[in-house]
């Protein structure tokens, strides 16, 4: 029979647990301390551990294969709970005033591309992005995969491994839902912010083309300067639209001399704003 003593302490326990739970942030200095404390006592046991006894090592490895299930779990939810809330907002900064934003569904939607290898041109990825290239044996390798970079906003990258690639020219088409062509003129700049990396530096250029009836204006940038984050603007108020016929808005980001190269693709957000007006 189990003493009033420690049913009462029992009970104490549970209530602080359940008290310091509802104050659970992860973010608090006192949180972060204790979470680095262990972080450095598991890299402590990680280098001693082939001077520790049998018995020793067995524990350990119990708890350690408790720890791993349990820091497991918390990376399948939080990616969950990231993608969720990724997919309801962009991140503009306040100063862009953009009057609308998106990112497209392949970087917080889990499972939206299929991995492929060898795949023809036109290939769907997701709803908005088609795969685009003229050779005969593409040699390529299509893939989503979970961030490792700590950095990122959206939880999934997009892959895309070229080996021996014999075509001209490689590239992503990235159609803008029907909502960025609501309420559009010539007087709004279209931003896009670019996160990515490659194995091997390569030429990179973006484009967008706006479909307004029977026409279709487009411009080119060459993409110049060098890291994994390119922010790319473009003026429709250099293009004769016909505002009354707008009817789709697409972008292509085009990669020359893609061969034996891995690019990761990290993050795509694209905002719309006014021109500054005199």
């Amino acid at each position: 029979m189990i003493s009033p003593r420690l049913r009462c302490r029992d009970r104490i326990i549970r209530i602080e647990y359940a008290n310091a739970m509802k104050n659970v942030t992860g973010h608090s200095w006192f949180e972060r301390r204790t979470r680095k404390r262990a972080l450095n006592l598991w890299h402590a046991l990680v280098q001693n551990a082939p001077q520790m006894s049998l018995s020793g090592l067995l524990k350990l490895r119990t708890e350690s294969e408790n720890l791993s299930e349990l820091v497991g779990t918390f990376n399948q939810l939080s990616t969950h709970e990231i993608g969720k809330r990724v997919a309801q907002t962009v991140d503009i900064p306040d100063y862009k005033n953009a009057d609308w934003s998106w990112r497209p569904e392949v970087f917080f939607q889990k499972d939206c591309v299929t991995a492929e290898v060898n795949p023809v041109s036109g290939k769907q990825i997701g709803s908005y992005l088609t795969l685009h290239h003229d050779a005969s044996v593409p040699s390529i390798i299509l893939r989503q995969t979970k961030t490792v970079r700590a950095i990122n906003v959206a939880p999934f990258d997009f892959t895309i491994e070229v080996y021996d690639f014999a075509g001209s020219f490689l590239s992503l088409a990235l159609d803008l839902p029907n909502s960025a062509i609501q309420g559009l003129s010539n007087q709004n700049i279209f931003e896009l912010d670019i996160h990515l990396t490659t194995e091997h530096p390569l030429p990179k250029f973006v484009r967008i083309n706006v479909q307004h009836g029977p026409n279709i204006d487009n411009e080119i940038q060459v993409i110049s300067h060098t890291g994994d984050h390119l922010n790319v603007e473009f003026d429709l108020g250099y293009m004769d639209l016909n505002e009354q016929m707008l009817e789709k808005i697409w972008f292509d980001l085009i990669f020359d001399d893609a061969k034996m190269n891995k690019i990761v693709i990290h993050d795509i957000t694209i905002c719309r704003r006014s021109r500054a007006q005199f």
